[in-house]
């Protein structure tokens, strides 16, 4: 039996990872930047949507692949999010988990220190239960086909009403 090529080996990984929340979370992340591998690996990225009867939607590159998403309202002055999360993306496994949550009354990390060798298994399952809700949303919400319009006009601004 020949060994599979690497294209082969590529597609099962993603065939993989589509069966899993990650794997979702990924995909979902994937169509709305144009590419979260080259968006979550460049200086300066961010994408802001605006869907009329929806809070803004943010994306930001935080750092190598690692982005920030949010919606924000502003309250008496302040911007407060609902939520913010923190995400990390794993390229080779076409995966996507959250690390930090944040909104109004609080603040959570899934890992218990910076190495990510601890956790604590409860949040990690609700924060990521969550996220591949709150992505689904967005793609319910038009924000993809929103997104996808914007690059198709693109003049050099990251936004779009």
């Amino acid at each position: 039996m020949k060994p599979a090529t690497p294209e082969k080996q590529e597609n099962l990984v993603k065939k993989y990872a589509m069966q899993t929340m990650y794997g979702r979370i990924f995909d979902r992340l994937d169509q709305l930047t144009g590419g979260i591998v080259e968006f979550a690996q460049g200086e300066h990225q961010h994408l802001k949507i605006e869907n009329m009867g929806f809070m803004p939607l943010s994306i930001e590159c935080i750092g190598l692949n690692r982005i920030a998403m949010a919606h924000n309202y502003i309250m008496n002055g302040d911007v407060v999010p609902d939520p913010d999360m923190e995400i990390l993306i794993h390229p080779g496994t076409f995966m996507a988990e959250s690390l930090t949550y944040q909104d109004a009354f609080g603040y959570l990390e899934v890992y218990a220190n910076g190495e990510r060798t601890k956790y604590y298994p409860d949040r990690k399952t609700k924060l990521n239960s969550f996220l591949d809700i709150w992505t689904k949303n967005i793609r319910d919400q038009s924000f993809i086909k929103l997104a996808e319009e914007l690059r198709a006009n693109a003049d050099g601004r990251n936004e779009t009403k």
